[in-house]
């Protein structure tokens, strides 16, 4: 998956709220994208634009103009940096948006005239996105897309437009009761794919305790986001494939009813016709050729339309099977080889920190374990080691009998050992 780290600058006024950014010419080449692609902008949070090229002064610069708004999105500020990709677009079937700070009166035009300004605009559940009326600009927020991920807006979108602030909607004021509109819901989601990728982490990276987010860096952190999009990304084609080959076997179904049936009735037809000629009495043998070729026309020609058109549609279905089963283990590939990358980043992130919390994350595993430790012996001297001098060292100890210095890296080492 190609990715490139720009630094982040303002875009000018003229180009603020048209949900576009502007990258260089050379940048478009790596991610092999060119001007009207969709671009994820990964910060503290993800979020996506459409990629526009640079003024013609910036074509040099490995920078990304970003307005206020999609800034806001992505969780960054200016001369910050952030990871740039190409975007998994998909066409929005159902999008809920509030206004952020504004109670409106909404009916079918109002909500068609919105939907007109936001049309092949890409957004995140969660964004901010600007509507001009009037002259007057209308912050709204995405409460809740359908799918889940970069959504793109277009004719057959239904957008569900809500009358009250996105704090109302969320927070009634009566009863002060939390309302779920899909974004509790999605932030859930999130968490929980976030929690799968820490496992997985935990269990790459061998320190023996459950790794949380709080144990990392801030760009290790962004790195856990885009693992945790991968996952959810691997679960959106699954699920398509899954819905590929149910409508494979529901059209072969169709189609084998609807030969039964035509076959049915053109055997009612030839045994009506085969009573007309017995009506005669006396029948040629060209008359029953006739009869006999009939019957066979009749009854084969259903069959060899039935094997036409199965085939045919079976054919769309396996080449679409056969690009979403590609994408599936693109995902696969990159979250095993990202994935192990970024454990053993952890991992070294970990051990040459020698924080405390993390310190103590191994005392409590190895409570749990049943090994309660007050005291370490020193490496060095065997020298009694209390644990409240350990918690407060950074990255070395200087033990009090021998007067060495150790490494707080090594007890971390020991009391691993003692756990496995």
């Amino acid at each position: 998956m190609n990715e490139v780290t720009l630094r982040v600058e303002d875009l000018r006024k003229r180009d603020v709220g048209r949900g576009i950014v502007r990258i260089n010419r050379e940048t478009m080449q790596k991610l092999g994208i060119s001007a009207g692609d969709v671009v994820e902008i990964v910060g503290k949070r993800t979020t996506s634009a459409i990629a526009w090229p640079v003024y013609s002064e910036d074509q040099n610069r490995d920078i990304i103009r970003i307005d206020g708004f999609t800034r806001k999105n992505a969780g960054i500020a200016i001369n910050e940096f952030v990871v740039v990709r190409p975007a998994m677009v998909r066409e929005a079937l159902n999008v809920t948006i509030a206004p952020v700070d504004t109670h409106l009166s909404v009916d079918e035009d109002f909500t068609n005239f919105v939907k007109e300004r936001l049309k092949d605009r890409t957004l995140v559940e969660g964004d901010a996105t600007l509507v001009t009326m009037l002259g007057h600009e209308i912050p709204f927020v995405v409460v809740k897309t359908e799918p889940f991920g970069v959504v793109k807006i277009t004719k057959k979108t239904n957008l569900n437009l809500l009358p009250k602030p996105a704090f109302d909607m969320l927070i009634e004021p009566q009863s002060g009761k939390s309302k779920d509109f899909g974004v509790s819901a999605s932030l859930a989601f999130e968490e929980e794919r976030r929690k799968q990728v820490l496992n997985f982490l935990s269990v790459k990276a061998g320190l023996g305790i459950p790794m949380q987010e709080s144990d990392c860096s801030l760009e290790q952190r962004r790195e856990i986001g885009h693992l945790a999009l991968c996952l959810e990304e691997r679960e959106y084609y699954l699920k398509r494939l899954k819905e590929v080959e149910n409508s494979k076997k529901s059209v072969s179904n169709w189609v084998g009813t609807g030969v039964f049936i035509l076959f049915f009735v053109s055997m009612i037809f030839v045994f009506i016709g085969i009573l007309r000629f017995l009506a005669f009495l006396e029948i040629s043998l060209t008359k029953w050729i006739f009869i006999l070729n009939m019957i066979i026309f009749l009854g084969g020609v259903p069959f060899i339309l039935t094997f036409i058109v199965v085939r045919k549609v079976g054919r769309k279905y396996d080449v679409e099977k056969q690009l979403l089963l590609q994408k599936v283990e693109e995902r696969e590939r990159y979250f095993q080889t990202k994935g192990e990358e970024l454990a053993d980043s952890i991992k070294k992130y970990i051990l040459t920190s020698s924080r405390p919390e993390f310190f103590r994350a191994f005392l409590k595993a190895a409570e749990e374990k049943g090994v309660v430790l007050k005291t370490l012996e020193c490496p060095n001297c065997s020298g009694i080691l209390e644990v409240s001098e350990i918690l407060k060292a950074e990255e070395v100890l200087k033990c009090k009998y021998c007067g060495k210095s150790i490494l707080v890296i090594n007890l971390y080492q020991k009391i691993k050992e003692m756990l496995s």
